[in-house]
């Protein structure tokens, strides 16, 4: 790894699914030690480029930089030094997205009304619908 602060560089991303497009050209760069979480509606691309990101999957076009390892030419060696983590682990599929919030909040905060608050704040960053919010994740892409 060379002396850079990118962790991780993704320039002008493309991943198709047979006539689907996944991902249209996304780009980001992520700083080492910053904390980042990809948040958007349910088909955005978000797991998509994680798992291009823990070599799961290769894309279609654009580069691909972990570590200032390139992929897909360095995913086993890549694969030395990251974890990957699924979408699903973390929710209790038999809760409502927004009992999952709330959840998990009421763990950090205790049933006050500043869980009720973060909660309230989670739901709007994920930009969730009401319905989607008052869906079981199971029922999630």
């Amino acid at each position: 790894m060379s002396s850079t602060s990118k962790v991780v560089s993704v320039q002008g991303v493309v991943k198709n699914f047979g006539k689907i497009r996944a991902l249209d050209g996304v780009s980001v760069e992520i700083d080492e030690g910053l904390i980042f979480g990809l948040i958007g509606p349910n088909g955005a691309g978000k797991t998509t480029l994680l798992r291009i990101l823990a070599t799961l999957l290769k894309q279609d076009e654009g580069t691909v930089r972990v570590l200032d390892y390139s992929l897909p030419e360095n995913r086993v060696l890549i694969r030395r030094y990251i974890s990957y983590l699924p979408e699903d682990a973390g929710l209790y599929s038999r809760l409502t997205g927004w009992e999952n919030l709330y959840y998990y909040a009421m763990l950090y905060y205790g049933k006050t009304t500043k869980a009720l608050e973060v909660a309230e704040v989670g739901a709007k960053i994920s930009g969730l619908s009401e319905r989607d919010l008052n869906r079981r994740t199971s029922e999630y892409s």
